[in-house]
C-alpha cells in the first residue's frame, strides 16, 4: 500500500534518504511514470486498488548500500479502485480512515542485497497511526542517460511488499476478521527516478 506525487514520498517504496557520511547520491521519482498499487483477496476473488498520489526521494546506490535509504509518504487520499463504491468505502474508518490518517509513511533502517536477487529493504511503516516493521523487496536497474538530456541518468525500481491489514486495523467491525477478506494485502510499485550525473 505497496511503499506523494506532489514530492512528499522526497516512500519505495518505496524513498532513500542520505543519512550517513558517505551517503549515496540522491535521486528524483519521476511521477508520471510511477506507480502504487495493492491486491486484497475477498471471497469473490481479488480486489485492486492504488494511489495516485506519492512521492519521494531515492538516495540508492548499488556499491554504497550502507549509505542508501528509502523514505515514502503516501496520500491516503489519492486511493483508486475499479469502481466509485468501492474508493468511497475505503477512505472511510472502517478502512483507510483517511481523513484521520492522510499519509502512511515508510522509512527504511537497512538496505541489503536479497539471497534471490535483487535488494531487501527492512523498515517500518505506519499506516491509519500504527507502526509496524515492514520489508520491501525491488530490483533497481539503470535506464542510462534521459532522452535529449545526456546529462541526466535514469533508473527504475520494481517491487514488492505483503502488508499484513488486521495488525494496522485496516478492516473494522465484521471485516476484522480474516474470513471475508484475507489479512496478507501485496503492494506492488514501480518507481522511475533520475538524477544528474555528478
Amino acid at each position: 500500500m505497496t511503499i506523494a506525487r506532489t514530492g512528499v514520498l522526497a516512500l519505495a517504496g518505496a524513498l532513500l534518504l542520505g543519512g550517513t557520511a558517505h551517503a549515496a547520491p540522491q535521486w528524483t521519482i519521476v511521477p508520471e511514470e510511477s506507480t502504487l498499487s495493492f491486491t486484497a483477496i475477498q471471497k469473490s476473488g481479488p480486489t485492486h486498488g492504488g494511489f495516485g498520489r506519492f512521492g519521494g526521494t531515492i538516495a540508492f546506490d548499488p556499491a554504497d548500500l550502507p549509505g542508501s535509504r528509502i523514505e515514502i509518504d503516501v496520500d491516503m487520499g489519492s486511493i483508486t479502485g475499479s469502481y466509485d463504491e468501492l474508493v468511497d468505502a475505503l477512505k472511510t474508518e472502517t478502512w483507510f480512515a483517511s481523513a484521520a490518517f492522510p499519509q502512511a509513511h515508510f522509512r527504511s533502517v537497512s538496505i541489503e542485497k536479497a539471497p534471490g536477487g535483487g535488494y531487501s529493504a527492512a523498515g517500518t511503516l505506519e499506516l491509519r497511526g500504527i507502526s509496524a516493521p515492514l520489508t520491501l523487496t525491488f530490483d533497481f536497474t539503470g535506464m542510462g542517460a534521459k532522452d535529449g538530456d545526456p546529462a541526466t541518468v535514469r533508473a527504475v525500481a520494481k517491487g514488492t511488499a505483503t502488508i499484513m491489514r488486521t495488525t494496522f486495523g485496516v478492516g473494522q467491525g465484521k471485516w476484522a476478521g480474516t474470513g471475508e477478506v484475507q489479512d496478507p494485502v501485496a503492494v506492488d510499485f514501480v518507481i522511475t527516478a533520475e538524477r544528474p550525473l555528478p
